[in-house]
């Protein structure tokens, strides 16, 4: 295309905290799936191992659905750009709940992905330049 514009770094960065918010998502997921049968945890957050089971498979399955869209951000998909959000939206939702819900470890684990999430957001819809990237891609 004649109007393409070269890919700024904030998206360059954009593309590697997907990957990486997309990562920590899968691996808070694992740590809430290790916890489903630990009685304490269970009775601490007031959940019954289905439902930490079905929460945990869901943060996972959304956390490997970012790493692969974010892989296409970098050719300025817009479809990319729009599920990346989609997706880091419910991601930020679920960490906002788990960080109210969760102690140790998955607390710590949703405080990372929730500052992430802020930080993917930014980037895809905050800076001018990026914005004008997807536009013209």
């Amino acid at each position: 295309m004649a109007n393409e514009t070269r890919r700024p770094l904030g998206i360059t960065l954009l593309i590697a905290l997907v990957v990486v918010y997309g990562i920590a998502v899968i691996v808070h997921g694992i740590t809430v799936f290790s916890a489903r049968n630990d009685l304490q945890f269970l009775a601490k957050n007031d959940m019954t191992s289905g439902e930490l089971t079905w929460l945990a498979v869901v943060a996972i399955g959304i956390g490997v659905f970012i790493v692969l869209v974010g892989l296409g951000l970098g050719t300025g998909s817009g479809v990319a750009r729009f599920l990346v959000g989609l997706f880091t939206l419910v991601g930020l939702a679920e960490g906002l709940y788990a960080i109210v819900k969760y102690s140790g470890s998955q607390q710590t684990t949703a405080i990372v992905t929730t500052l992430l999430a802020i930080t993917v957001l930014f980037l895809l819809y905050g800076s001018r330049r990026n914005r004008e990237f997807f536009a013209n891609n």
